[in-house]
Formats: C-alpha cells, structure tokens, sequence
C-alpha cells in the first residue's frame, strides 16, 4: 500500500513515483509491519471466526475515544489498543488478566511511520490495574506472554 491519492484504476498503473515522499513512504512501512506481524503470529488468523479467540477488553470508551481488543491463539497471544483521539491518553488503566508478560510489537506513533515518536512501554508486566501511556491517533500492538 503506498497511500494513493486517486481511487484505483485498472487502466492506469499505479502511482509509484509517490514513494518519493516521505509520507507514502512511512505509509509503506507501516503497512509492511502490519503485514510481518500478521504472518508471524498465526493467532490473528487462525480460528478467525471462532469468538472464543477474540476478546474486546475497552470497547464503550466514548469520552476517551479509546478500543482495545485480543487476539487469542493456541500459543500466543495479540492485544490491539487504539486511541482514535488527537489527545495522548497518560496512565490509561486497562483491566487484563494477572501474570502476563506484554512485549510491544507495534507503535505506529512511531517516527518511522510518519508519527511523533512518542515513546511508550516497550514491555509491561499485568497486574490488578495494567497503565500504559498511549499516543493520540495510535495504534499499540503488544505480544501477550504467560509468565505464571
């Protein structure tokens, strides 16, 4: 995907020379990530229409703007928080089940996608109240670990 400007047209070849800007550049790699992350954790596809394998952890949050779900496999397992909002959201306490460990796979605030570089927890252990900072207009993908 390179962030075309134009609706797509079978007639015409695709806007390649595009890619001479920064931003559909970062659009690129952003959505080359997405894809690396889709291939290598085979719970975001495996059983997708099982609803035992997905779970909304926040999905009401209308003052917050904020959603958050898992994904949940066999082996692994992928929690998705989105801040749909143009404000960051500090300390945002999430409800998650005690003992896992979150490893972040995925910040698209991050400079190389075109985001601010916020920084955000890189790993988190889940407790009684799990906080994580999340950047306005953002996406975090975290690996969840089993740690008991």
């Amino acid at each position: 995907e390179i962030g075309q400007l134009r609706e797509w047209d079978e007639k015409r070849e695709q806007d390649f020379d595009l890619l001479n800007k920064e931003e559909h550049k970062s659009f690129l790699r952003f959505f080359d990530a997405l894809n690396q992350i889709y291939q290598n954790y085979p719970c975001l596809y495996r059983d997708e229409y099982d609803k035992e394998n997905f779970t909304y952890l926040v999905d009401n949050d209308s003052d917050r703007l904020i959603y958050a779900y898992e994904r949940i496999g066999d082996t692994e397992s992928i929690l998705t928080i989105l801040n749909v909002s143009d404000e960051d959201q500090m300390d945002y306490a999430l409800k998650l089940p005690e003992g896992k460990k979150l490893i972040l796979i995925l910040n698209s605030d991050e400079k190389a996608f075109g985001g601010k570089g916020k920084s955000v927890k890189e790993s988190l252990m889940t407790g009684e109240k799990t906080e994580i900072d999340i950047p306005s207009n953002s996406a975090l993908i975290y690996l969840c670990v089993n740690e008991k």
